[in-house]
């Protein structure tokens, strides 16, 4: 069984929540759930397994259908979001042009939320619905067998006329069964991001699901309940990218920090072997302690990010965001003490936010002066309890649903009304940029900590968006 996994290129992407200058900065990062299903299908199913990422190699839609045509797969799996679906669907259209037998299945986020309209796009033959190593093992193991695929869980298809759904895959409970990821996949040099300059970067996820209930979040494929790897399993990951050449490793765990007892537990194993590869890891202020922060530290993490989104208590409320902003400033001044990078989220046009509540947050962020912030405009995601609040309110009509039956680059991602016009909220994002980044003492910062020429290559090209007009 040949099985082909695209990432697709972000050429026809919607622009959502950061002006498009900064977003072009980022950097590409592994796509880390494609590893994670393509080790299920070589480990459970035998497959042999090809990946190409078009958005780190930078491929046009053509290019990937060619190389493709190549590798002869019997089906094809492309990692599917509302962001990319314009991509997606034109990564399709070109994979049926050169390959016009081969079923293309669609597996992600966007496939989970509107599974109905997302099966209905033309040239997707099928959808893996929740978490899809159980459902990408099966349909490898039974490709052939449509009797057997109508009682995998987690698959969606029509077959002779009639549609098959098995519903969403159930989470999986012990996570330590999965097989590391498969990183051998990738090339490492295609991979860095704006956090650090080591490179290549790579992404590990050490536990799924988040149990807060922020209402600006969607209602993710990993679910609420927090289930974690062992230390055994995440000391077992590190080892292997470092084997494969890798110079830093972002923890993109939805929360890193929620069991305390299994974060000192990596951070001891970690430090018994030696201080290794660099790390960061996402965090909230009620999850961490300075101890905790130092423990972290000395095993090698280098960087941590909080949400913060807002600068005004009542802002804070409305988000359903549990986090208390003298809590947060002693967070962020613990975390300088123990010697980490600290990055910390906001968002911009929240709900009812007035031009002055905006203000409040852009003190917030230089009051707290963390080592890079992350500022978008609040957009209205899908499956968030504030989208099903504002359609219940007739504040706006179910638009996402009517994206995913068109998905086109003309769609307007939904804000929330409010004092501030979109050109408002993307001007404020701008100008906060401006003033956090372009600090004397923010400058005399960057300078201070260069690595190398390229670093300052890539300092100077982040300065100069910034300063440009749009």
């Amino acid at each position: 069984m040949r099985v082909l996994l695209i990432n697709p290129a972000e050429r026809d992407v919607l622009q959502a929540n950061l002006p498009r200058e900064i977003e072009a900065v980022r950097g590409a990062n592994p796509p880390i759930s494609l590893l994670q299903v393509a080790a299920a299908a070589r480990a459970w199913a035998g497959a042999q397994v090809s990946l190409i990422d078009a958005h780190a190699s930078n491929f046009t839609a053509a290019r990937v259908a060619e190389k493709a045509a190549a590798l002869r797969p019997d089906w094809i799996g492309l990692g599917a979001v509302s962001f990319t679906m314009p991509a997606v669907l034109a990564q399709v259209a070109a994979l049926k042009n050169v390959l016009p037998r081969v079923p293309v299945w669609l597996g992600g986020l966007q496939p989970f939320l509107y599974p109905e309209e997302t099966l209905a796009l033309p040239g997707v033959s099928g959808l893996v619905l929740g978490e899809g190593e159980h459902p990408l093992a099966a349909l490898c193991r039974h490709t052939n067998d449509p009797a057997a695929l109508r009682v995998a869980p987690g698959l969606r298809f029509r077959h002779d006329g009639e549609l098959v759904d098995t519903g969403v895959a159930p989470p999986i409970a012990a996570l330590d069964e999965l097989p590391q990821p498969a990183y051998d996949l990738l090339e490492p040099r295609l991979y860095s991001s704006v956090l650090t300059d080591a490179r290549p970067v790579a992404i590990a996820i050490t536990s799924r699901g988040c149990p807060y209930r922020c209402s600006f979040c969607s209602r993710s494929v990993t679910g609420k309940r927090f289930r974690p790897h062992g230390a055994a399993y995440v000391l077992e990951t590190f080892a292997l990218l470092q084997k494969l050449g890798f110079a830093a490793v972002l923890i993109y765990d939805e929360v890193f920090t929620i069991d305390r007892r299994r974060v000192l537990d990596i951070c001891a194993g970690l430090r018994q072997r030696g201080r290794g590869l660099p790390w960061m890891a996402r965090a909230t202020a009620p999850s961490v302690d300075e101890e905790l922060l130092r423990e972290m530290a000395a095993a090698g993490c280098e960087w941590i990010t909080f949400g913060v989104e807002a600068g005004d208590t009542r802002v804070l409320k409305r988000l359903n965001k549990a986090l208390d902003l003298t809590r947060a400033r002693e967070v962020f001044a613990a975390a300088r003490r123990a010697g980490l990078k600290t990055l910390a989220y906001f968002m911009v046009g929240n709900p009812e936010e007035t031009a002055a509540e905006v203000d409040a947050s852009e003190r917030l962020l230089l009051e707290l002066d963390p080592d890079m912030a992350h500022v978008s405009v609040y957009t209205v995601y899908p499956a968030t309890a504030l989208y099903d609040e504002g359609l219940q309110a007739g504040l706006f009509g179910d638009v996402w649903r009517e994206f995913a039956r068109r998905p086109t680059m003309d769609f307007a991602p939904p804000l929330w009304p409010g004092p501030l016009s979109r050109e408002q909220r993307f001007a404020a994002v701008r100008r906060i940029y401006r003033r956090f980044y372009l600090r004397p003492k923010r400058i005399r910062r960057e300078l201070k900590n260069l690595t190398s020429w390229n670093a300052l290559k890539r300092r100077v090209r982040y300065a100069l968006t910034l300063l440009s007009p749009r």
